[in-house]
């Protein structure tokens, strides 16, 4: 019996729990009331990396569109199930007129994290 149980542990397939960094993602789910909990602007603008559940996303903008420095706090546009996509849209506090559309999602590291 235990010879049974030790084959059928190692065929079972490896659960994957560490994120797929640069995989493409269709939403974040759960990004809507302090689901994001943390943001950190992208290289060059046209990026932000957004923190929800634990995770990190590299979310590609539609262009350098936002003024990152003229405020600390980022605004969500969800959808109605809290969900965070291609269909969302960014916005500085201070410029809430201002949006940036999404392009793409992806999973990512920590950005702050050096190597």
């Amino acid at each position: 019996m235990s010879m049974f149980l030790l084959l059928a542990a190692l065929a079972a397939p490896a659960q994957d729990v560490a994120p797929a960094i640069g995989r493409e993602v269709k939403r974040i789910p759960s990004a809507a009331n302090g689901g994001i909990s943390d943001w950190e602007r992208g290289e060059d603008g046209s990026t932000v990396y957004l923190r929800s559940t634990g995770r990190w996303y590299r979310v590609s903008l539609s262009g350098p569109c936002i003024d990152f420095s003229t405020s600390p706090r980022l605004l969500f546009r969800t959808h109605s199930d809290g969900s965070f996509d291609r269909f969302s849209t960014i916005a500085v506090a201070n410029q809430p007129h201002r949006t940036c559309g999404v392009e793409a999602i992806h999973e990512s590291d920590n950005p702050r994290r050096r190597d």
